[in-house]
């Protein structure tokens, strides 16, 4: 993936690279160079949406560590307010998937359930959110 990413000249392509190669990346445990691989290079102006908002799927997801369930709590707190005054709904979405997976383990599944149910009305008729709608 990366001797790709170092020859191709297609926008798109190289784009689907960065990805994979950030995804075998953090499947390598190595959390923090793929979250670089997605942040050392804004996408190219020729990418499209589709494109912009796999990335930032990806990297929402990278970022999300849930290994400290409290400071996760405080993490999607913070990442649902700044998603929410940037009106991203996509990141208000997956703050509020992380504030329901935080309660499930706590099992809170009634508080779990809310959040998941806030989420999924945020994104319900957004083709470009299917992906966490159905996550």
């Amino acid at each position: 993936a990366r001797q790709a990413l170092a020859v191709s000249t297609d926008p798109v392509r190289s784009e689907e690279l960065r990805q994979l190669l950030a995804a075998v990346i953090y499947r390598d445990g190595r959390r923090e160079d793929a979250i670089r691989t997605l942040t050392e290079s804004p996408p190219h102006a020729d990418v499209p949406d589709e494109w912009r908002l796999r990335r930032k799927s990806l990297l929402a997801h990278l970022r999300r560590d849930v290994s400290d369930i409290d400071a996760a709590e405080e993490s999607a707190k913070a990442a649902y307010a700044e998603a929410v005054r940037d009106g991203d709904d996509y990141l208000v979405a997956h703050a509020l998937q992380t504030r329901w997976l935080v309660d499930s383990v706590r099992r809170d599944h009634e508080t779990a359930l809310q959040h998941v149910d806030a989420a999924i009305d945020i994104v319900r008729g957004k083709a470009a959110a299917t992906n966490l709608r159905l996550d």
